[in-house]
């Protein structure tokens, strides 16, 4: 598995392109996955596979994930992520935000 792009920061999560090569055939395409991980400590937060090919780095623009493949096959894609041609575009990880729901109250 090898790292395609530079790094990509945003929101406290970093992005890395990664491509892992075809175990049964060498000179066949492998497989492009995008993760992100926590930026303090490396903590995985999502990994997306994006299918054939090899992604290069993300760039953010207007709240969404823009990355190149080097094929233009279509990938079947997870919710949030869409391909068209050689680019993929998607929805970057956000953490899940919690809610403060005061259960009771006391005053002197």
């Amino acid at each position: 598995e090898k790292v395609t792009g530079n790094a990509s920061l945003k929101n406290q999560v970093v992005l890395f392109p990664r491509y892992t090569p075809n175990p049964a055939s060498l000179c066949q395409g492998g497989t492009a996955k995008l993760s992100e991980h926590n930026y303090l400590c490396g903590e995985t937060l999502r990994e997306t596979d994006l299918g054939y090919g090899i992604p290069t780095r993300a760039i953010f623009f207007k709240n969404k994930i823009y990355l190149g493949i080097s094929t233009d096959q279509v990938n079947a894609l997870p919710n949030g992520f869409t391909q068209t041609g050689n680019i993929i575009v998607g929805d970057p990880y956000s953490p899940s935000t919690g809610t403060v729901e005061v259960e009771s109250w006391w005053e002197d």
